[in-house]
């Protein structure tokens, strides 16, 4: 998929036109992307905020009393909930900034004309198809905007009751309430008349144009806390509207004098759009980001999947304009939920653990149904929601109980195994291993499951979490109760399909002479594992790569432990509570989670941009989802997996060497997508043959192969 391209939108009220801007360094782009004025389509008054909504663009007009809808391209589509055809929105008066955030539209409207509800002073809610939902009371509000999981609101209302603040709400819609004045301001020694609210890229502060004197933008930290202000020429300071920060880190501005960017460390300030350089003086709105998608075509490579145990969804999230992470228009997306076509109910109230097989499948554990899910995107429109691509893989009974499956892991002979973690109900401290033999999708019927391991035949207070597989030997991190956390290295050595206790041993423990602390969540690549640590009151939390270098079957030398980062090198304004999970991704990046309150609430992606082995060095760390910056998403992040693309017509053949396919052996069964890519789709060492050609073979699910060799 081709890279999308992303803009800065800014309408300008005089001209009634929609610009755009270059989000990098400001460069104006086009001074007339959407021309509403009577020389174009003569329909905008006070254009105040243009907002991608999904594929359309959502443009409030305070005067006209109305939200036109555009497509990407700017193509005019009408207005939002005109029933009785006037060219307005039903129920809307005196309208300013909008947001779009989980799939609503919160419109903020400050007057009782045209049918508007309450006293004017509230937020109108809408969803995507432009139906009004209701309405909740606020003060004169002028922006909108999600932040940390709640609505920050600019009220302008300069009464005794409050007013020149930012409002704290609730994030539920039309059941929005307040929670607290975020900023509190007396309109003299702070901000006055609070318009556009933005989020810095860089630190996740807040930034709030000051329209009145003492104008200029203010930077405030999660807490509220004004942490800076920025005026620029006389003149222009006192009419500031919106303040965004750019890729280079200067500082786009809009207000009564057009745009400019500002250097912040030099105070240096640079006309793009302002009455020194057009013919007319601008009025420029608000500034909001546009992202447009390169094609249609499903690409998901670096993308991730993320498992949220609050917002009781699974998101498809992806860098769709190459700025190294997925805070931006449509880089969030629902893979999977209740809302699913498949008749599964509430299947994804309590995600435990992702994991995406070699077929494409993507298997994820719930601990409220205790049941492994199977989703397979069969139509590849970028999530599982249709009928027919979800159903139970496997599920708890008497003889198989699942309350807890903590991990998911696919062994070399393509068999899925599941961890589960017992309760004091259902002490089953297991690894099943699953196989679908009849190939109905699943692994229900008798003889496709068996326990692989029992895990308290290795400590009876095993509570295990996550499972790895590097070649036949599975990897599995344990909190063993009130024991030291260990991670076991397990391996069916003599082939009888169940480990026995002299086949588990364990790999490394809590406690361990090199500094090593473990916890939930693993991950591997190549020969080794990398453990996360998921909470450290004391210090820094640490990710360590575990190499067993000389082959002993654990780690007992400080040079097989090295730290690769931890959070001292997080970038300022971003934190990390509770860490449940880790992934590895391509080019041995790593994205770990963290869950907890407003700026602990991100996924981080490591990446080793000079090659050094680990992670700790300038723009390594780069915060990818964070609900600062996304408003909402994630709340409670507790699985991660990155994707892989499904294979839309793969084409399966084995070979021997004489193909000169260097990396596949004889004994492989190999997978073409007929793009010019080619990996092992079964690696047939892993039941003993070897050097074997196979001669023929049926797939008779994505877990069971039947083959002949000669």
């Amino acid at each position: 998929m081709a890279k999308a391209q992303s803009f800065l939108m800014v309408p300008d009220s005089v001209s009634d036109r929609i610009v755009l801007f270059d989000p990098i360094d400001g460069t104006l782009i086009n001074d007339s992307f959407i021309d509403g004025s009577e020389a174009g389509l003569g329909i905008f008054s006070t254009p105040v905020s243009a907002v991608q909504v999904n594929r359309e663009i959502w443009v409030s007009d305070q005067v006209a009393d109305a939200i036109f809808r555009f497509d990407l391209s700017g193509q005019y589509l009408g207005v939002v909930n005109d029933t009785d055809g006037d060219g307005d929105t039903d129920g809307l008066d005196n309208i300013r900034g909008i947001e779009f955030v989980n799939g609503l539209v919160y419109v903020s409207n400050a007057g009782t004309e045209n049918g508007a509800p309450g006293d004017g002073e509230v937020v109108v809610v809408f969803d995507p198809e432009g139906n009004n939902l209701g309405f909740f009371d606020t003060g004169d509000a002028f922006d909108i905007r999600a932040y940390n999981g709640t609505l920050l609101i600019s009220d302008i209302n300069s009464d005794s009751d409050g007013g020149e603040d930012i409002d704290r709400y609730t994030l539920d819609g039309v059941d929005s309430r307040l929670i607290e004045t975020f900023v509190e301001s007396d309109g003299e020694t702070g901000i006055d008349f609070p318009q556009q609210i933005s989020v810095r890229q860089s630190n996740a502060n807040v930034l709030v144009g000051g329209f009145s004197a003492p104008g200029g933008f203010y930077e405030y930290d999660a807490a509220g806390n004004q942490v800076d202000l920025l005026d620029a020429d006389d003149g222009f300071a006192n009419r500031v509207r919106a303040a965004y920060e750019l890729g280079n880190g200067k500082i786009l501005w809009s207000g009564g004098d057009g745009v400019i960017v500002t250097d912040p460390v030099t105070g240096e300030d640079t006309d793009i759009y302002t009455v020194n350089n057009q013919d007319f003086r601008p009025g420029a709105r608000y500034i909001e980001q546009l992202i447009v998608p390169g094609d249609d075509r499903l690409d998901l490579t670096g993308a991730i999947f993320l498992g949220d145990q609050r917002l009781d969804k699974i998101f498809l999230t992806q860098d769709l304009n190459g700025d190294g992470d997925a805070n931006d228009p449509l880089e969030v997306s629902i893979y999977f939920d209740e809302t699913n076509a498949s008749g599964l109910n509430d299947p994804t109230d309590n995600v435990f653990t992702l994991f995406q097989s070699s077929s494409g499948a993507v298997f994820y554990g719930d601990g409220d149904t205790d049941s492994v899910y199977r989703l397979l995107d069969r139509n590849r429109d970028g999530d599982a929601l249709d009928a027919g691509e979800a159903n139970v893989w496997f599920t708890g009974t008497a003889d198989t109980p699942l309350p807890t499956p903590n991990g998911i892991a696919q062994g070399r002979d393509r068999a899925l195994y599941i961890v589960n973690a017992g309760v004091g109900s259902s002490p089953a401290d297991v690894v099943y291993r699953t196989l679908d033999l009849n190939g109905d999708g699943d692994a229900l019927d008798e003889g496709e499951s068996s326990v692989w391991l029992d895990l308290q035949t290795l400590n009876p207070s095993s509570s295990a979490f996550d499972i790895e597989f590097i070649g036949d030997v599975a990897y599995i991190s344990d909190l063993v109760g009130g024991d030291d956390d260990v991670i076991y290295r397990a391996e069916d050595r003599d082939g009888s399909g169940t480990v026995e206790a002299d086949e588990a041993t364990v790999f490394i423990q809590d406690g361990n002479a090199f500094g090593v602390p473990l916890d939930f969540g693993i991950a591997v690549a190549d020969s080794s594992v990398y453990t996360w640590e998921s909470l450290d009151f004391a210090g820094p939390q640490s990710l360590y790569r575990l190499t067993d270098e000389d082959g002993s079957g654990d780690i007992n030398a400080a040079n097989e432990a090295t730290e690769v980062w931890n959070t001292d090198a997080l970038p300022a304004g971003f934190k990390v509570f509770s860490g449940f999970s880790i992934a590895l991704g391509p080019d041995q990046e790593l994205v770990v989670t963290s869950n907890g309150n407003d700026a602990e609430n991100n996924l981080f992606r490591l990446v080793d941009r000079n090659g050094d082995g680990d992670y700790f060095d300038a723009d390594e760390t780069i915060p990818y989802l964070a609900a600062s910056l996304t408003g909402a998403v994630p709340e409670r992040a507790r699985a991660v997996e990155y994707a892989s693309t499904v294979p839309e017509d793969a084409f399966f053949f084995s070979a021997d060497r004489d193909l000169g396919l260097g990396r596949f052996n004889a004994e492989d069964i190999i997978q073409f997508d007929g793009k010019g890519n080619f990996d092992t789709f079964f690696d047939g060492s892993s039941l003993g043959l070897r050097r074997a050609n196979i001669d023929a073979f049926d797939i008779i699910s994505e877990t069971v192969i039947q083959a002949r060799s000669s």
